[in-house]
């Protein structure tokens, strides 16, 4: 057992620390909350009092589109589960309708594998942008199987000219690494939609050269990219550019199984495009993508998570069973 005084330290959530404080107890010595707004704190350990006021039922006269339309980027044609897993995720955690945007000859892998998600032929990244626009995309997924390609880097440059938000995993990250300036510059200069990175510690260190703890190199690539930063891992720091963090320790080691990392980077997609904050957006995504992991336990693979995330959304929306009971 650990006791602290007051609140918890970052050095109690993240890991070495963590592995050694057994069960930690946070010990009430009189200490006024007035205290911590004097501090101006900017670190915080993850929960739904952070972002839960942005989860609300639709208005019963709205439509789909209320919600955002939001799309992905699809592998080559055997490469497709990730997209897929993505896709349907992004839908499940709130997004009205979700687009697959896929190489011609993948399309049809794609169309027979995915029902509620629509799927459309992009043969390459100069049509994005009228795309995007003409559909009014909110926010855009790329990097999941996409391969570490001309293509890839050719549908991100495209995607940070829009005014789109912009998820960008995996091999959209790594295809940047001889030249992360190049990427960090067109994330600086976008002009509408926010960009989110989510890198696990490889891709991270392919991009980003900066020392210190989980905390303080997440914070360091969010000030110097302009980019949310989610740095995935045991504990999973999620950075915006302005200076906060938030700690994530509501998760399990279970999801540690291929294709995890799609399935959050589709929460985080869907979110996105209903949620008016990237930040809360984020923080909110990676509590979610931890319950599931929670919820589901040893056995679980990616394709599972989609499937609880119906009754996870439904109890962080604070007003569903009102909505419920006045709709019957």
């Amino acid at each position: 057992m650990t006791v602290t005084f007051f609140k918890a330290k970052p050095g109690h959530l993240l890991y070495p620390g963590r592995l050694h404080c057994g069960r930690l107890v946070v010990a009430d010595i009189g200490i006024s909350d007035h205290v911590l707004e004097a501090l101006d704190v900017h670190i915080f350990e993850n929960s739904p009092e952070l972002w839960g006021d942005y989860f609300n039922a639709p208005a019963i006269t709205g439509h789909k589109y209320d919600r955002g339309h939001c799309t992905i980027v699809g592998g080559g044609i055997s490469q497709t589960g990730a997209a897929r897993i993505a896709a349907r995720t992004a839908l499940r955690a709130g997004a009205g309708a979700a687009t697959l945007l896929c190489a011609p000859s993948s399309l049809l892998v794609y169309a027979q594998a995915l029902e509620a998600v629509m799927v459309s032929a992009l043969d390459s990244a100069d049509d994005l942008k009228e795309f995007i626009e003409k559909k009014r995309i909110h926010s855009i997924l790329i990097g999941p199987a996409n391969g570490v390609t001309d293509r890839t880097r050719a549908f991100v440059v495209e995607a940070l000219k829009t005014d789109a938000c912009v998820v960008l995993d995996a091999d959209a990250i790594t295809v940047f690494q001889n030249d992360p300036e190049e990427l960090f510059t067109l994330i600086r200069a976008k002009k509408g939609g926010a960009v989110i990175m989510t890198p696990h510690e490889a891709e991270y260190k392919r991009v980003f050269d900066f020392e210190g703890n989980a905390l303080e190199r997440a914070r360091a690539a969010a000030q110097s990219s302009g980019a949310v930063i989610i740095l995935k891992g045991a504990t999973t720091v999620v950075a915006s550019p302005d200076g906060r963090v938030i700690l994530n320790t509501h998760s399990s080691p279970w999801l540690a199984t291929a294709g995890s990392g799609d399935a959050l980077a589709g929460i985080v997609c869907g979110l996105l495009a209903c949620l008016k904050s990237s930040f809360e957006a984020a923080a909110s995504s990676v509590w979610i993508h931890g319950d599931a992991g929670l919820r589901l336990g040893p056995g679980m693979i990616a394709e599972d998570i989609e499937v609880v995330l119906p009754r996870i959304m439904g109890e962080l929306t604070s007003n569903f069973s009102e909505f419920v009971s006045l709709n019957r």
